[in-house]
């Protein structure tokens, strides 16, 4: 496996973790416009910003319930992240490193007869601490490829997540600098800086309504090909090219999602082997005949 220096655009990612971890518990030039449903909401001016750069947003409140790597799953996944983020209409991953560093593709919807749709090629990358902190930072890249028609590239300096463990859940920071690279009425930029802290509240409430979708545990060996999640139909599928020998755990909401641990696991290979917990934690042991194959593990209702 490649080291982090090795990767691509790791430059970027490592600018972006230095704001995020910069900024997390910052006080100075910090100004709080707000605290809705006990999310605190804040935004800091830079020096050099042109007139179209959006202040740098925060938002920190506690989300009961969860754990760190649950309320992950539930942010970053485009196809929960659609149901708490109004302005996302599509996400993919383009490239993924590892399992934790990837290059990434977004889209964010427009505003009829006003504001073009704006898209994002970026870098992410994710970190866990020791104290079970986790800690994501995504930014934009230069990868040579430009906005079709009727789209503006927007520059993400950084769409970041602190989740830490709380006695009651998690205690989240959210943050995220950007300019849309154009004119867009005042009255939907300032919409904007204020949407921005308030998705830790609408994650909260999606989450309550449907709980935390699938994931992986990050002591996978075999190579994940794509993640894809029909939240509505609670149908989740993983494609590996699979590891011959492998042995690792997939997490589910066995509680809201799933109730009573109602969750089928299926895998499209005899050659791997299911063994569920019953409390929303799933065993997928892998052939050493399927190595090299490309596999998929679904799980619905």
């Amino acid at each position: 496996m490649s080291s982090q220096a090795e990767l691509p655009y790791t430059a970027e990612r490592d600018q972006a973790f230095a704001l995020l971890r910069q900024e997390a518990e910052s006080t100075d030039g910090w100004e709080e416009f707000g605290n809705e449903h006990g999310v605190k909401m804040e935004k800091k001016y830079f020096p050099g910003d042109d007139g179209s750069a959006l202040p740098l947003v925060r938002g920190r409140g506690i989300v009961n319930g969860l754990t760190p790597r649950q309320f992950l799953a539930l942010v970053v996944n485009p196809g929960s992240r659609k149901f708490w983020d109004e302005r996302l209409e599509e996400g993919r991953t383009m490239e993924r490193y590892t399992l934790t560093e990837l290059k990434f593709h977004s889209i964010q919807k427009g505003v009829k007869f006003l504001v073009s749709p704006r898209e994002i090629v970026g870098r992410q990358g994710r970190v866990t601490k020791d104290d079970g902190t986790i800690e994501l930072a995504q930014t934009s890249i230069d990868d040579g490829s430009s906005a079709p028609s009727g789209r503006v590239r927007a520059t993400l300096t950084l769409g970041g997540w602190v989740i830490r463990p709380h006695e009651d859940g998690v205690d989240v920071t959210y943050m995220v600098k950007a300019n849309p690279n154009g004119s867009i009425p005042s009255a939907a930029a300032n919409r904007l800086v204020t949407e921005i802290p308030g998705c830790i509240f609408k994650a909260s409430e999606v989450y309550s309504k449907r709980g935390f979708p699938p994931y992986v545990s990050d002591g996978i060996r075999s190579s994940i090909v794509t993640e894809e999640l029909d939240y509505p139909a609670k149908k989740f599928t993983l494609t590996i090219t699979a590891k011959g020998g492998d042995v690792f755990d997939m997490f589910y909401d066995a509680g809201i999602m799933y109730p009573k641990d109602s969750a089928v696991v299926q895998v499209s290979d005899g050659g791997a082997t299911v063994t569920k917990d019953g409390s929303g934690k799933v065993k997928i042991e892998i052939g050493q005949e399927l190595d090299g194959k490309q596999i998929q593990i679904t799980v619905k209702p």
